[in-house]
């Protein structure tokens, strides 16, 4: 019994102690299950975490996509609007520019003044504004310092006035009704009287107005013995009677401007009256006052010139250095076929030496007239290259390119729409450089044999044969025409 309760107890100690083995492997299994899925719902947190933040984050960079178009939609809007009006902004400074181009142009070419009653809506209409100047010719003793004689502002008398210029006028006609019975050569006390010219801004007028003057000798003051030609004397110019309170002396002039409404007129710088009565002399006086007179206005010296002699052409040279009367007596002379050595022939037959105030006239119109010729010669070579070009264009379409007529690039080679390596390829054959090394391989291997059979190998054909392979392999649109089969094979 004893032995049995033993075996029985030590039974049920190992079954006990199986059952706690078991017990033990169980919470073990439990603890790594229970590990587990906290691992795996750590790991499914983790993922869900994961996600969301790459969720987030790609929000923000979607938002940052869109506020970054956003932006740059913004900068280009920006960038228009700049642009358009960086647009407006330069259209409207060309405009400005043209028209102050053009406003300049008319005022430098009206001596640069502005006329009274300036006005750009005026200035749109160019084809209805009118202008006009007077030039006041004045008759005064010999004795007299002109330089001290100017025309005064009757409104303005103690401003600076403008001053004469002495010209020559012994033919000036004064046979004239209108003219004041001043001659230009002696007065009663046998004075003998010369002629100046001034030209007055206060005198620029637009439409029809009347103009007053007066004329004032810095030492002499009123009472010079000047008198002005054609202009009449005003005594009721109620403008200047405050003036005349203090210069009881003063003397007005009136004369009265009107032209009719047209374009800008060179030719109303001059007073109708005087038009056929003015001498060289005068024209040079007047653009010694005006340096920027119109040529239009010197139209009558121009006329004059053509009627002197070469003698006279020769006397306005000297005598009006680096002026339009010497320019146009120096085209003169060269229209006539002087020579350079003939002018120069003269010059020094008048034993000019080089203290003589001549000398440089005479040295500048040698140059002046060197480089005309110069000029003259590059005109005739363009007009050639011009009539040229013309003859060529006309010809190259009807008339094809004629390979069989000798010294075919013996002529002057326009290139047109050639390309540049034509071009040069053509003048290489024109100057003698011709080298037909893509010729020789063409007969060396025999292509032009078998397509052309009757081909002679001459250097004329080799030299056309050059410039069609090349133009056939530089794309180059080539037209041949010829009388032979070997041209219209080529």
């Amino acid at each position: 019994k004893e032995q049995k309760r033993k075996i029985l107890e030590k039974e049920k100690k190992k079954k006990s102690l199986e059952e706690e083995q078991k017990r033990e492997i169980q919470e073990e299994e439990e603890q790594k299950r229970k590990a587990l899925e906290e691992e795996e719902q750590k790991r499914k947190a983790l993922e869900e975490e994961q996600k969301r933040k790459a969720l987030e984050e790609e929000q923000k960079r979607k938002a940052l996509e869109e506020e970054e178009q956003k932006r740059k939609s913004l900068e280009e809007e920006e960038q228009r609007r700049k642009e358009q009006e960086q647009e407006k902004q330069r259209r409207k400074e060309q405009e400005e520019t043209r028209k102050k181009k053009q406003k300049d142009q008319m005022i430098s070419k009206y001596q640069g003044f502005i006329p009274i009653e300036w006005s750009d809506d005026l200035f749109e209409d160019v084809a209805h504004y009118y202008f006009m100047r007077v030039e006041i010719i004045v008759d005064y003793p010999s004795n007299l310092d002109i330089s001290s004689l100017t025309v005064v502002d009757t409104k303005n008398p103690n401003q600076p006035g403008f001053h004469f210029v002495s010209f020559d006028d012994e033919k000036f006609n004064t046979s004239d009704s209108t003219n004041q019975k001043s001659s230009p050569s002696k007065n009663k006390t046998n004075i003998e009287m010369k002629t100046a010219v001034a030209v007055p801004a206060f005198c620029a007028q637009v439409g029809e107005k009347n103009c007053f003057y007066s004329l004032h000798h810095s030492t002499l003051g009123w009472k010079h013995g000047a008198k002005p030609r054609l202009h009449k004397i005003d005594n009721n110019n109620n403008n200047n009677n405050e003036n005349n309170n203090n210069n009881n002396n003063i003397i007005t002039y009136r004369v009265k401007l009107t032209t009719e409404t047209g374009m800008l007129r060179g030719d109303d710088y001059i007073q109708y009256d005087q038009r056929n009565t003015l001498q060289v002399s005068f024209f040079a006086a007047l653009e010694s006052v005006v340096p920027s007179v119109p040529e239009s206005t010197l139209r009558g010296a121009f006329d004059m010139i053509q009627r002197s002699n070469n003698d006279e052409l020769l006397k306005f040279v000297l005598t009006y250095k680096d002026s339009a009367i010497a320019r146009y007596s120096l085209d003169a002379l060269a229209q006539r076929g002087v020579s350079l050595f003939t002018i120069a022939s003269k010059f020094k037959d008048l034993n000019i030496t080089p203290d003589d105030p001549r000398s440089d006239a005479a040295i500048t119109a040698l140059t002046l007239f060197k480089g005309g010729i110069k000029r003259r010669q590059t005109q005739i070579q363009t007009q050639e290259q011009r009539k040229y070009k013309q003859s060529q264009s006309n010809e190259r379409h009807p008339n094809g390119f004629l390979c069989d007529r000798k010294n075919i690039f013996g002529d002057q080679v326009v290139p047109d729409r050639l390309l540049l390596d034509a071009a040069q390829q053509l003048n290489d054959i024109r100057e003698g450089k011709f080298n037909p090394a893509n010729v020789e391989e063409l007969l060396r291997i025999g292509h032009i044999s078998q397509r052309i059979p009757r081909f002679i190998p001459t250097n004329n054909a080799k030299q056309r044969l050059d410039i069609v392979s090349y133009a056939l392999r530089s794309g180059v649109p080539l037209l041949i025409q010829g009388p032979t089969s070997a041209s219209k094979s080529l």
